[in-house]
């Protein structure tokens, strides 16, 4: 059941990317999906694997997190890079040429000053949002000595 649940939990990364462009194309800083996508990687896993323990799986849900992120990101960037291509290439078809051209732009330090700022916004609030999940996968909860905190109604 594990394996089930690991593969729903890669879905999260679609809708990493799905919500980054949606969010990048309208202007909005997009960093609320680092949070979006770690919480829906641990339900979905929670879910296709019937279990509620995290700690045998903490490193797969924390690279498919941060794979989502990553990819998420880069779609972003790719989204940025059609647009300038369309721009200059009347006909553009989204293929080799463009691949080409978009590798072109990820290997220049340029356009990567251009990113620093989305950069850093971005793993501030991955560290932020995601954080606290990300804790939790590694984290066990507390629990409290019996009796100290009850609450209940004695008998």
């Amino acid at each position: 059941m594990r394996n089930k649940g690991l593969a729903l939990a890669s879905l999260s990364i679609l809708v990493a990317i799905v919500g980054w462009i949606v969010l990048w194309k309208i202007g909005v800083i997009a960093a609320v999906v680092p949070f979006v996508s770690a919480w829906l990687a641990v339900w979905l896993y929670q879910k296709g694997s019937g279990s509620r323990d995290l700690k045998p799986v903490a490193v797969p849900l924390l690279i498919i997190i941060v794979v989502g992120v990553l990819l998420a990101f880069l779609s972003g960037m790719m989204l940025d890079a059609w647009a300038a291509y369309t721009e200059f290439e009347q006909n553009a078809v989204f293929g080799a040429d463009f691949f080409n051209f978009f590798f072109v732009v990820l290997s220049s330090g340029e356009v990567w000053q251009g990113y620093i700022q989305d950069i850093l916004f971005t793993l501030l609030f991955a560290a932020l949002g995601a954080g606290g999940i990300i804790k939790s996968l590694f984290v066990p909860e507390m629990e409290t000595p019996t009796g100290t905190n009850d609450i209940s109604p004695q008998k």
